[in-house]
């Protein structure tokens, strides 16, 4: 399934124990896993259908989503954002949002969530557009400071040799 220019699964991803990754990692996966199988389940049980999520806010959403287990505030933003196509959602605890908002503004550290959330005000009633912008070009930079020679870029859907 497409959605926009992002190409979606409906599959859970595979995971492979060439490295004996899986087993150094079992807690993580186990949890994954419960995500997974858990997630439908717990949205059908717990009432949100398509049409309900179109009609809820978006803290209502975060909220119903967050009580599904393994999905925390970051997860349901990023589905808002992503999945559903909200207009006005933010990450405040994203990593690589909070580094590009610090270069960008120019900080002297690295800003916690609340002053993201501050400073994303301005970009009212787009602040998922600018989260997207904000965190590609992020992503960008750190992409060429790991690989300097060019030789992979980053485009919206993939990574490209």
């Amino acid at each position: 399934m497409r959605h926009g220019s992002v190409a979606v699964s409906r599959r859970p991803p595979r995971c492979s124990d060439r490295s004996g990754e899986v087993s150094r990692r079992g807690t993580v996966l186990a949890e994954g896993q419960h995500t997974f199988a858990t997630s439908p389940s717990a949205c059908r049980t717990g009432g949100l259908t398509r049409r309900r999520l179109a009609t809820l806010a978006d803290d209502e959403l975060v909220a119903a989503l967050t009580e599904i287990p393994g999905i925390g505030p970051w997860t349901a933003q990023g589905a808002l954002i992503i999945a559903l196509s909200r207009e006005d959602v933010v990450l405040p605890g994203d990593l690589a949002l909070r580094k590009a908002v610090r270069t960008v503004y120019r900080l002297d550290h690295l800003p916690a969530e609340e002053e993201v959330l501050a400073i994303a005000e301005k970009w009212r009633p787009y602040r998922s557009l600018a989260t997207r912008l904000l965190v590609l070009g992020a992503l960008e930079e750190a992409q060429a400071l790991a690989c300097p020679c060019g030789a992979y870029r980053w485009t919206a859907t993939r990574v490209e040799r």
